[in-house]
């Protein structure tokens, strides 16, 4: 006989971390259950996109997203609404605007999460030229994507690639697992990128020795 969802929920905080996601999955299947028999429409399964496992992300299906911290997933039954209903939700939960969701792997597949966990990638050129400019501009660096705040990492994980003596850190966003590397020059690094753009920039003119003709001539 399958557990009460108020005995799953109760047992969640204390639950090692690939325990609360079998935990979550049953609410999950609860919930869908409970609204199939409501007549209510769920758009899209909620899923735990975070790589420490405490945030839990749901799908209204009025279509807005709610992020709820992970010792309120009680009330995730609760914000299973009517299309246009009021929202009643818990302290502390932030609504955003539906975003669109990648494909993640199935939560029973751990070898799936492990390397979706350790997967990070820098944010794309014109996302990285965004935060640049909201660094520039003294703000607070947000994720161009989601919309989260970026959190400073110590060291780069591009440490090895930078020039010289240059040294960088990282600002993450968890939630994309994108990061974007800032570097900080010093007078060598900086002669030296300069050296390298000027010797590219040669070279992409064709002009980076004496042409043939030249020389015969």
């Amino acid at each position: 006989m399958p557990a009460e969802p108020e005995h799953l929920t109760h047992s969640l905080a204390e639950a090692q971390p690939g325990e609360a996601l079998e935990i979550l999955e049953i609410l999950f299947e609860e919930s869908r259950r409970r609204c199939a028999e409501a007549g209510l429409g769920v758009g899209t399964r909620a899923r735990c996109r975070t790589r420490t496992e405490e945030r839990v992300e749901l799908v209204l299906n009025d279509g807005r997203w709610a992020e709820v911290a992970g010792d309120l997933a009680p009330f995730i039954e609760v914000h299973m609404l009517e299309p246009g209903g009021p929202v009643d939700l818990p302290r502390g939960t932030n609504i955003r605007r539906p975003l669109p969701l990648a494909h993640l792997p199935a939560m029973h597949q751990s070898s799936e999460r492990s390397k979706l966990r350790r997967s990070w990638r820098t944010f794309e050129l014109r996302n990285a030229k965004r935060i640049e400019r909201q660094l520039g501009d003294g703000h607070t660096p947000c994720c161009p994507g989601c919309g989260a705040l970026l959190e400073a990492r110590p060291s780069s994980r591009l440490d090895r690639f930078l020039p010289l003596d240059a040294s960088g850190f990282d600002l993450d966003c968890r939630d994309c697992r994108r990061f974007l590397c800032i570097v900080r020059h010093t007078a060598r690094s900086l002669r030296l990128v300069r050296m390298r753009r000027l010797v590219a920039a040669v070279r992409a003119v064709g002009i980076s020795g004496p042409a043939r003709g030249a020389v015969a001539a």
